[in-house]
């Protein structure tokens, strides 16, 4: 096995040097774009979760791809043959084409990138008012992002065949980055609104650091921002001296990849006056996230389910206040957007009916049953047009089951199922006849274990 004394390398000039390669090779979009997207999103407990993460799993995974590096004097497949054994050699293989996958798709956007640049420095950029439009054109159909993108790659081939040009390319484009990133808070953070912007985004309460999933994303954010699994640290740590400390090497990787991180968000989440514009409507229909938000439902008077915190309906969308109806997110989770409209449209075909004849139908009570947390819609019209869709979550994860609805004793819906998860919902659709003949017999949705064969 080839170790440090036999094998060649032409090594790092700096320390300085190895470590803007280490930090320039974790930062990019992870830190620009989707970090401070999640600050703002989840506040300072997320934030706290990522410097949790990035100790304890993050830095010590990179640290052991350093060290691979370092002792291995090779890139992920060599690497892995000389400290595992040749069977395993595939593994890096993996890994490389995989990282490589990943920076196909890199190039591209950094083409946009540079696109934009270019088309923001010439003046075209401002002034569109459809910015999807443009969007689509730069991405999709412009001659000169595909001449951005040659470029790139040829740059890219170039510094990576020269070790001494990346080095100095990293040593240029690390504290660049810097620089700009400042300016670009220095410029936000005196526009109005946007220390206030920053406080909202920061601010955090104790029971969000139980959150499981502000964890799983900040889990997530480390892994994706400072490439921890990818091997590409062992291709980089390659070249470092046999005396090189990669212990603090690896923690000054990470806290600098993390420090970019929060300049990107103190650039990016401060408000900028100037922007808001006014559109003239009759109706204004709000889609804010997926928990349900029923204030102006409270204040109506509408009866709310405990389990999804929205509106009770029927089958209808009518809620116990005659002649209110509520569709979508606001009454349930849903995973689809196609389900979201489908109730939307009923909503909207009964209201219109409703202000039609100005009256409710009576009603049949649906309940979940076993293993079934909770059915939209929990009312049937005692007489329906058409057959019924309902919506419904397990109570946890099963195989090998049945689906039924009855009605009283009489099942009017029966199906089997190899697998059912709390994560997805499930739906099932009773015949209107069926429901008409019950006549008010309550209706209640459960699923049954199957014996094992």
């Amino acid at each position: 096995m080839e170790t440090l004394n036999n094998t060649e390398k032409s090594g790092y000039g700096s320390r300085l040097g190895m470590i803007c390669i280490l930090i320039s090779g974790s930062v990019g979009t992870g830190n620009m774009w989707r970090y401070p997207r999640l600050v703002c999103t989840y506040g300072g407990a997320f934030i706290i979760a990522t410097v949790v993460g990035l100790l304890l799993i993050a830095i010590p995974l990179c640290m052991n791809e350093n060290f691979m590096g370092r002792a291995s004097r090779h890139s992920a497949p060599g690497a892995f043959r000389d400290l595992l054994g040749p069977k395993f050699t595939w593994m890096g293989t993996f890994a490389t084409l995989c990282y490589f996958m990943m920076h196909c798709n890199y190039t591209v956007i950094l083409a946009w990138c540079v696109r934009y640049t270019f088309m923001s420095a010439g003046g075209t950029y401002f002034g569109v008012e459809d910015k999807m439009a443009l969007f689509n054109s730069v991405a999709s159909r412009d001659v000169f992002t595909g001449i951005c993108w040659v470029g790139i790659v040829a740059l890219a081939w170039i510094f990576a065949s020269r070790q001494s040009m990346l080095e100095k390319g990293a040593k240029f484009i690390v504290p660049a980055m810097a620089v700009i990133l400042f300016i670009m808070i220095g410029f936000a953070a005196t526009r109005e609104g946007g220390v206030e912007g920053l406080k909202y985004s920061y601010s955090f309460t104790a029971g969000e650091l139980v959150d499981p999933n502000i964890w799983l994303q900040a889990i997530t954010q480390d892994f994706w921002s400072l490439g921890s699994g990818t091997m590409l640290c062992v291709t980089m740590a390659k070249f470092a001296r046999k005396d090189e400390d990669i212990v603090v090497n690896t923690k000054i990787q990470g806290f600098g990849d993390a420090s970019f991180a929060q300049l990107a968000t103190l650039a990016v989440l401060p408000c900028i006056p100037g922007t808001e514009f006014v559109v003239p409507c009759d109706t204004v229909l709000l889609s804010v996230g997926l928990i349900p938000e029923n204030e102006v439902s409270k204040s109506a008077g509408v009866q709310l389910d405990p389990i999804t915190k929205g509106p009770i309906v029927d089958n209808t969308m009518e809620t116990s206040v005659p002649g209110i109806f509520a569709c979508g997110n606001v009454v349930h989770v849903n995973d689809l957007v196609d389900n979201v409209s489908r109730e939307s449209e009923i909503a909207g075909a009964s209201a219109a009916v409703f202000s039609d004849k100005g009256e409710s139908a009576d009603k049949k009570k649906v309940s979940p049953g076993n293993l079934v947390r909770y059915v939209v819609p929990q009312y049937v019209n005692s007489q329906v047009n058409s057959d019924v869709k309902m919506y419904f979550r397990v109570t946890e994860p099963l195989k090998n089951v049945t689906i039924q609805a009855k009605a009283g004793d009489e099942v009017i819906y029966k199906k089997k199922k190899q697998f059912v998860n709390p994560g997805e919902m499930e739906q099932i659709s009773v015949e209107a006849d069926k429901l008409n003949a019950m006549q008010n017999a309550g209706i209640t949705v459960s699923v049954e274990k199957n014996e094992e064969a």
